[in-house]
């Protein structure tokens, strides 16, 4: 061990430079000292024990504290369970903090966390922000925000066959239960969506239908129903509360039919037929609204028309293109009434009546009977036959429609044509 290799070269005989030949060195690395312990005061290198000072293992003394104590936590590297983590020494439940437990639970609504001695946390208190609850059938879901992180959705009342769109198969199923009242239990109560005390599916249930044709649950706003108004597409689900009028529903009297079904002015009134004149009776209809202001189309219009069946007769409805859905209006010739006139509009239109245009919903071949005054009077039908808006989920308050109604006269014929007749 005393013996020197001669190697020209001085970093082979004596690596650490202390002047001390490596053969004889028993601190090789070390630049202080020969002997052991390796380290002393006046020793800079860090290593504070010397090369044996780990009991799991040999710690080399080098000068550079990066190299023996990686996370400055004054626990040698070789000790050091987590030693890059200044922390801990070791992982314990929730691992080192360069690897830590992965303690996500996959659910959006809980906060991920661990804690030492006892482990993960998942906490969904406080969560409501917007999730998915993985039911195509339902919308708007959220975080509860309970303690186990639930996600809970609305159920879409307007996906009656479930498939998560509102289309062909929810209207069938819907159009067969339209126009009635049912009683609780019945299955047509489903179709119920505006959730009227008297379960009656009529046009305020179709109106929001319309406003979400074609729609998936998510993007429609009236899905959740009733209680949900206001996200997303669609018109507004709260029954329209205004002081002046939201609609307008007019009767016209004419010799020759209109060919128009869009028109931005009514028709001329005839106000005077002839003893056994048939004329054409039409029911025009739009929103009223304030200038620039935008409104909601017409899903639905259907009104009442009294008369004096001694002066007149009404003898067929001839519904209109537009208002083809459920269209329908009856003749009582009797009591001078023509009930339930009008219809629905076409799935997914949803601009009828908008922008100050006069729509026709229904027409009735007249006949003048006999000489007099008649008043031919537009009013309100039953709970299941009214005036709705596009996305409402009720129709129209019967104050806020103006129902006009207009005067004939019935003349006699002329003497000279009544003789000609005979």
């Amino acid at each position: 061990s005393d013996t020197l290799t001669c190697t020209d070269d001085a970093a082979l005989d004596d690596a650490d430079g202390d002047g001390v030949w490596d053969c004889n060195d028993t601190c090789i690395g070390d630049d202080a000292l020969i002997g052991l312990p390796c380290d002393s005061p006046v020793d800079a290198d860090n290593c504070a024990s010397g090369l044996n000072d780990c009991a799991s293992g040999t710690l080399t003394c080098t000068d550079d504290a990066a190299l023996d104590d990686a996370d400055g936590d004054d626990v040698w590297d070789c000790d050091d369970g987590c030693p890059n983590d200044p922390t801990k020494p070791a992982p314990g439940l929730c691992g080192c903090s360069d690897a830590p437990t992965d303690c996500g639970d996959g659910r959006i609504c809980t906060l991920d966390s661990c804690l030492e001695g006892v482990g993960c946390i998942n906490d969904g208190t406080g969560m409501t922000i917007d999730c998915d609850d993985g039911d195509t059938c339902t919308a708007n879901d959220v975080c509860q925000g309970d303690a186990s992180g639930t996600c809970t959705g609305t159920w879409c009342v307007l996906d009656l066959d479930g498939s998560g769109v509102m289309g062909t198969g929810d209207f069938g199923l819907f159009a067969a239960c339209f126009g009635s009242c049912y009683p609780n239990g019945d299955s047509c109560l489903a179709s119920n969506v505006d959730d009227d005390p008297a379960g009656c599916v009529g046009t305020a249930d179709f109106a929001a239908f319309v406003g979400c044709w074609g729609l998936t649950c998510g993007e429609c706003a009236g899905c959740a129903g009733t209680g949900n108004a206001g996200s997303g597409g669609g018109a507004s689900l709260s029954p329209i509360a205004s002081t002046r009028k939201s609609a307008s529903v007019q009767l016209v009297a004419v010799k020759e039919h209109t060919p128009d079904e869009w028109r931005e002015h009514l028709p001329r009134t005839n106000h005077s037929f002839s003893v056994n004149e048939e004329f054409y009776l039409e029911v025009w209809a739009r929103r009223t609204a304030s200038q620039n202001e935008t409104v909601s189309g017409l899903a639905s219009t259907y009104a009442d028309i009294t008369y004096d069946h001694r002066i007149a007769s009404a003898e067929e409805v001839v519904p209109g293109s537009l208002f083809g859905t459920f269209a329908g209006g009856e003749v009582l010739p009797s009591g001078g009434l023509v009930s339930a006139l009008g219809g629905c509009a076409l799935l997914g239109e949803e601009s009828l009546g908008t922008n100050g245009m006069w729509v026709r919903v229904a027409t009735v071949v007249m006949r003048a009977k006999r000489p007099g005054m008649v008043t031919l009077q537009a009013g309100p039908s039953d709970e299941v036959h009214g005036v709705a808006i596009v996305g409402a989920f009720a129709n129209i308050d019967v104050a806020q429609i103006d129902f006009g109604k207009i005067d004939l006269e019935v003349r006699r014929l002329p003497w000279k044509v009544r003789r000609e007749r005979r």
